[in-house]
């Protein structure tokens, strides 16, 4: 996913041209959206509650307004992509000191870093980034990937009690770092950490994790290779492997066993039937680790691998490492084989004087897309209560510590501040993390989970059970906008905003502080009941009716995937199925990070004519014959488009290059950032021809250019540069062309400008008349005080022109 940028509404009355104006910005209400990758909260008080995401920022959570408060806002856009926060990291003695790892891909061009915070992320110093990790290629260093495979895995950053803290972070792709000094140096250390892919990308470290009050012992998970332990703060490593041949490695590739059928209850609420865990078979070796937590009073390693389960490692941090015996302790109660574990947590509880010390556990499943799979599972968490001495049983191979005995609570979700929420996201697919509180004394335990669309909390009382999850999406936004469209009063008033993965809502008559509506919901099983696209990217309205709204997008987690366009009667209020349109090409036109041969990704409408619409199509990654489309019949029929450029986007590219004239008829604009060059059709969208370019050219193909035709002006268009070029009207070209008066030709009268002192002259696009004569004494005038204005006046034959 590229750098997602949330909803923002511009909070003040557009005051005249003329008046010094400064708008004030807040983020608009949507409700959550965007995956939330990880979530830790410090052991002391006040016990701040930290989440990061993959490309939305890092936001620490307010008690007492129950709300997120963004942390990275200060960022410029230079470094846009630091908003994908790869790890967070607090000092476990003091509360207000936190890391975290920023960058999103393991190939941007801007190099991710550590950033430090003093005060709880009120503000951020940046560190010094880790050396190159390769002399030759020195342009990057350590490199980040919170939006890649895997994110959703551990903390890859940690840091140690000791003072100055002692922190390691565990890359990708470029090795384990280590920094003596709370990240002022940084080396690299002799961990092997390459040949560690999932889904042929590098994901190496998982998981770090120091001990809260040893400064010296610390574990890191290397996905496929199993975990180590550290007992010098970093400065070597061992595996916690059994090389007894009683241990050998699982098949990662056959599934676990499924076990007997958990009889859920139907309507969802909370189980306090005990599930039996993995049978407590010992010697399973976890090699495929993604998340690891230690149990506060045992310091029993607990520890989820994506392939088999959940395990247990008693006294790990004094266990010989070639005797490391871990414990399988998966909860085997699902009916699918193939559901995981992903996320898991202990925290003490409550002990009576003089009885032994009990602790909590919890794990959550995540959902994994498995071909091999029919069910998309929702999420199931699991807890379970031990004791310290149990825990830590024995110290050898012939006594086994009990495994715990396991509570299912199936998750129960209260809407609370988004209503479009459904239950298919309030049970937390793709389930990435999850913590327990720690708040010494408490018998009740909350536990926050987080998800693909926020996070959820509830509490787990002293018998087990579990209340319902709630939302807590207040200030937590992140959704990736394609497109957004105010509709006229006419319609309502309604805006619109196009965004990935959740399809598109409606701001019904634009109020922007509360949860809209959203479009279409997977969860509510409406994909029959009206048009479903899992994103929307193009959004366009009928002029002459705005009630009537086009959107175009894709379904990309089905096989095949499909784009659509859908039609609104009503304002985007409604989507009704019979509204979906297909073209027979639209099929398997979507993959992972690129749109296909053939993908629709732009859609215009007509202003007098709304069954009338121009799409434009990507030719695909190497290019193709395919022509963007049109139809007369409102997407009933298509047809190809002649003389416009087909070109290649991708699914994250949000581009503005089309647009309808809102007064002609039929008339249609492109602009072609390859060029420069701007195209018009007089026929409705049959077909485009060149204008007159006096256009510069973007800072480079990639710029995202937008274009735009002004609303209630016959020929007007305005392209904007976000990066290079600022904004430009294209007044006279357009309106020459479309109202059909001659081009400037040889003996035609003509402005000249230059905007490099006078060094050269380009010529503009002519719609001036003639003068009577050669001989006509025309004056040329600049106005005062404004930029980009003249007056050209002919004596005799012509008035006055702007």
């Amino acid at each position: 996913m590229s750098r997602c940028l949330a909803l923002a509404v511009l909070v003040a009355a557009l005051p005249s041209i003329t008046s010094a104006y400064k708008p004030t910005w807040r983020t608009a209400r949507i409700g959550g959206g965007g995956r939330v990758t990880g979530i830790l909260m410090h052991p002391k008080p006040p016990y701040q509650t930290y989440i990061r995401t993959d490309v939305g920022g890092a936001y620490r959570f307010n008690s007492s307004s129950s709300s997120w408060v963004q942390l990275l806002d200060w960022l410029p856009r230079k470094q846009a992509t630091w908003y994908g926060v790869e790890s967070i990291a607090v000092h476990p003695a003091r509360p207000s000191l936190i890391y975290a790892a920023l960058g999103e891909y393991v190939t941007d061009e801007v190099a991710g870093s550590v950033v430090v915070s003093n005060n709880a992320g009120a503000s951020f110093t940046t560190l010094l980034a880790p050396p190159p990790y390769n002399t030759t290629a020195a342009s990057y260093t350590v490199r980040m990937g919170a939006n890649e495979e895997l994110r959703w895995c551990g903390e890859r950053l940690a840091v140690s009690a000791a003072w100055p803290p002692v922190l390691l972070f565990g890359s990708r792709a470029d090795g384990m770092w280590r920094s003596p000094d709370g990240g002022n140096t940084w080396a690299k250390l002799p961990l092997q950490v390459t040949d560690a892919y999932h889904n042929g990308e590098p994901v190496g470290v998982t998981s770090v994790l120091f001990h809260p009050t040893n400064k010296t012992l610390a574990f890191a998970a290397i996905y496929s290779k199993g975990v180590f332990r550290s007992t010098d703060a970093g400065l070597t490593w061992e595996p916690l492997l059994c090389n007894s041949p009683a241990c050998n490695p699982p098949d990662p590739f056959a599934p676990p066993s499924a076990g007997a059928a958990f009889p859920a209850s139907a309507n969802g609420t909370s189980s306090a039937a005990a599930i039996q865990p993995g049978q407590g078979a010992m010697g399973l070796q976890p090699m495929f680790v993604c998340r690891m937590a230690l149990t506060p009073k045992s310091g029993t390693l607990l520890v989820t691998d994506r392939q088999t389960g959940v395990f247990q490692l008693a006294s790990a941090g004094s266990i010989k490492a070639n005797t490391a015996l871990w414990q399988d302790i998966t909860p085997r109660s699902l009916a699918d084989p193939y559901v995981r574990f992903c996320a898991v947590d202990a925290a003490a509880l409550p002990s009576a004087a003089g009885s032994l010390a009990k602790q909590r556990l919890a794990v959550a499943t995540c959902e994994i897309e498995d071909d091999q799979s029919s069910t998309r599972h929702l999420c199931q968490v699991f807890v379970a209560e031990t004791t310290a001495a149990a825990a830590a049983a024995t110290q050898g191979h012939d006594v086994q510590p009990p495994a715990p005995v396991w509570r299912q609570q199936i998750q129960t979700g209260v809407v609370e501040d988004a209503a479009w929420w459904d239950a298919y996201m309030l049970a937390g697919p793709f389930n990435t993390g999850l913590v327990l509180t720690r708040k010494p004394g408490a018998s009740t335990n909350h536990i926050w989970l987080t998800n693909n669309f926020g996070v959820l909390r509830g509490s787990v009382t002293a018998n087990g059970s579990a209340s319902a999850f709630r939302q807590l999406t207040k200030g937590l936004e992140e959704v990736c906008v394609f497109d957004v469209k105010v509709l006229p009063a006419a319609a309502g008033s309604n805006v619109l905003s196009a965004v990935a993965d959740v399809d598109g809502f409606t701001h019904k008559g634009g109020v922007m502080d509360r949860a809209p509506l959203q479009w279409c919901s997977e969860g509510r099983g409406q994909e029959q009941q009206c048009a479903y696209l899992q994103e929307t990217h193009a959004l366009a309205y009928c002029s002459s009716n705005p009630k009537v709204v086009a959107r175009l997008g894709h379904v990309y987690h089905t096989s095949p995937t499909s784009s659509g366009l859908a039609i609104s009667h009503d304002g985007g209020t409604t989507w009704p199925a019979s509204g979906m349109r297909k073209h027979p090409a639209w099929v398997n036109t979507v993959r992972k990070g690129g749109l296909l041969v053939g993908a629709p990704y732009r859609v215009a409408i007509s202003a007098t004519d709304c069954n009338n619409m121009v799409l434009l199509v990507s030719s695909g990654d190497v290019g193709s014959s395919v022509s963007n489309l049109v139809t007369f019949d409102g997407g009933a029929t298509f047809q190809g488009v002649n003389g416009l450029p087909v070109v290649p986007r991708t699914r994250f590219y949000r581009d503005q290059p089309l647009a309808a004239d809102t007064v002609g008829k039929g008339l249609f604009y492109f602009f072609y950032n390859a060029t420069g060059e701007l195209f018009f059709s007089k026929d409705q969208g049959s077909s485009f021809a060149r204008a007159r370019s006096v256009l510069p050219l973007p800072s480079d193909e990639s710029e995202q250019v937008t274009l735009k035709a002004r609303p209630g002006t016959l020929g007007e268009v305005w392209v904007g540069y976000p990066w290079s070029g600022g904004l430009i009207s294209i007044i006279t070209c357009m309106y020459d062309a479309v109202v059909g008066r001659a081009n400037a030709a040889e003996n035609a009268a003509a402005v000249f400008f230059s905007k490099d002192q006078g060094s050269r002259f380009s010529m503009a696009c002519s719609v001036l008349p003639l003068p009577s004569g050669e001989s006509e004494q025309v004056t040329l005038k600049a106005r005062p005080g404004v930029q980009g204005e003249v007056l050209l006046g002919y004596p005799w034959s012509g008035g006055l022109i702007r």
